[in-house]
């Protein structure tokens, strides 16, 4: 093992960065948070990294998302990360698919934990299904403006555990208001969030302190505050509630 993990040793010592060095995720979306989150997991060295995103960099993605550069405009993301992911830290090794979720699932298969960095609820509700059914923990964060917010999901676990469906069982709209495109977004917020994402994944996989299923952790960056709650099972969730499972 080389030097580059030697202040993590004081926190979790040589057998924890070995697990961490042994682990596999899968990131699913690679825009502003996916950007955070793979940059603190190439840091921390993590061993396998999936990465799913069908999309290519714009000009307007360069504010927040700190992978690419001027000359990876209209490059396939999963690529453009790749390249700088590798050349940050070789030890990881990165597996790229340049599609949706939904025509690749097979992928989480093996991942410790699924990092849900999509920016659409279409795939956030395909996602909690599918690790619902895989039984996989999926941690999954949203930013918009100068708020986001982070909540871990582990629904297999206890009969308590929620689903993200739990967490916005109705229409989208009625959980959440704007998004990038109409409300706006700035490279800071979305680090912050992105790394308090990426830690609670490195908790997880470390049994660190690991969070509470069902855990959400809201963030008004510009106002400092920071606040949590449980977010318990609903019983009629269409998902994981006692009618459907």
């Amino acid at each position: 093992m080389n030097r580059r993990y030697l202040r993590h040793f004081g926190l979790f010592g040589k057998e924890g960065q070995y697990t961490l060095l042994d682990a596999k995720v899968a990131v699913i979306g690679s825009g502003g948070l996916g950007c955070s989150v793979l940059y603190n997991f190439a840091a921390a060295g993590l061993g396998e990294i999936v990465i799913v995103d069908f999309d290519r960099v714009s000009e307007s993605d360069l504010n927040r998302q700190f992978l690419f550069e001027n000359s990876s405009v209209q490059q396939l993301k999963v690529y453009a990360a790749k390249r700088r992911l590798n050349a940050f830290n070789p030890d990881c090794k990165i597996f790229c698919y340049p599609m949706r979720i939904q025509d690749c699932p097979e992928v989480i298969e093996g991942c410790e934990v699924v990092v849900d960095c999509t920016d659409n609820f279409k795939t956030r509700f395909y996602l909690n299904e599918l690790c619902f059914f895989q039984k996989k923990a999926l941690i999954s964060a949203g930013v918009t403006g100068y708020s986001g917010y982070v909540i871990v999901l582990k629904p297999f676990i206890s009969e308590d555990s929620p689903c993200y469906r739990c967490f916005c069982p109705g229409e989208p709209e009625a959980c959440f208001k704007g998004s990038c495109e109409d409300g706006g977004v700035i490279g800071a917020a979305v680090n912050t969030i992105g790394s308090i994402q990426a830690m609670k994944v490195i908790q997880e996989i470390l049994h660190i302190n690991p969070e509470k299923a069902g855990k959400l952790i809201f963030c008004d960056i510009l106002n400092n505050r920071f606040r949590s709650a449980v977010i318990m099972r609903d019983p009629y969730c269409s998902v994981c509630g006692q009618r459907c499972v």
